[in-house]
């Protein structure tokens, strides 16, 4: 008994160790295969809100006041309008409105070529209902908000006809 011999304390720790680590090393390769990442979070447009006061109609350009109630700037909005013909026409517009700030907005029905100041005079019948969607930037890219947009129905009925 007296000559039995055993490892030192010194290199069973190390053994202990290297064991743990290399059972670790196997945990983690098999759960990173078996483990879907989890998606990220992309929905920005949850934090856009966009209001309006003031609504305008003359000639064929309307007026309004647009205010951002989100948290995001928006940057440019596509605007559309509806007729009671049927025909709806939408045009954009590169308007920078900051959270919490007014932002006056002059639209012409008069579009042409998806722009809304254009020279055409498309418009022939009786404006029923505008839409107003945000286009905010993340991340670099222009991302456009239709879940947010901004419908207004509502013109104390009074029809719209432009001159002809």
């Amino acid at each position: 008994m007296i000559n039995k011999k055993g490892i030192s304390p010194l290199i069973a720790w190390m053994l202990l160790i290297s064991i743990s680590v290399a059972i670790g090393f196997f945990v983690i390769n098999w759960a990173m295969d078996n483990i879907p990442e989890p998606k990220p979070d992309f929905n920005y447009c949850e934090d856009v809100s966009l209001s309006y006061s003031g609504i305008e109609y003359s000639d064929q350009q309307i007026s309004m006041n647009l205010t951002n109630n989100g948290y995001f700037t928006i940057q440019k909005i596509s605007f559309g309008a509806k007729f009671l013909s049927g025909n709806e026409k939408w045009c954009e517009e590169g308007i920078e409105i900051i959270p919490n700030i007014n932002e006056e907005l002059n639209i012409s029905l008069t579009f042409d070529g998806g722009d809304c100041d254009g020279g055409g005079n498309d418009v022939q019948y009786s404006l029923i209902e505008i839409t107003i969607v945000p286009w905010i930037i993340v991340e670099g890219d222009v991302i456009n908000c239709n879940d947010r947009k901004l419908i207004i129905i509502d013109f104390d009925e009074e029809e719209f006809i432009p001159e002809t």
